[in-house]
């Protein structure tokens, strides 16, 4: 809310390390990479891959439809970028990681479609 994007990589940073005596975790990882996807735009794009990644590991079909959200945010920002090769290169390791995850590649096929939608 202040527009200080080096103060909540900073702080995030020091939670990630452990030097913080308190912890968050899950949708305000999210608040973290909108907060700083101007500045540190690959450090946005680790949170939210690691939040997909996250979600993906539950192995459930719900989850898979909230890690489709933090995807998206990764396709908008490597696309803004001019990385659409690192998009389709990570997708293409996502699908190959999780080949068994049928659901999960429906859920892939479905985003890729543009038919979830993004909650951008």
């Amino acid at each position: 809310a202040e527009n200080q994007p080096d103060e909540v990589i900073r702080w995030y940073d020091r939670r990630e390390r452990g030097q913080q005596a308190w912890s968050w975790s899950g949708p305000q990882d999210g608040r973290v990479a909108e907060a700083v996807e101007g500045v540190y735009p690959d450090r946005a794009i680790g949170i939210w891959k690691e939040m997909a990644e996250n979600q993906i590991a539950q192995t459930q079909t719900k989850a898979y439809e909230v890690a489709a959200r933090y995807l998206r945010k990764v396709q908008r920002l490597l696309e803004q970028l001019g990385r659409e090769e690192e998009w389709r290169s990570y997708l293409a390791e996502l699908r190959q990681a999780n080949a068994r995850k049928r659901r999960l590649l429906e859920t892939l096929d479905k985003m890729a479609a543009g038919r979830i939608i993004d909650g951008r």
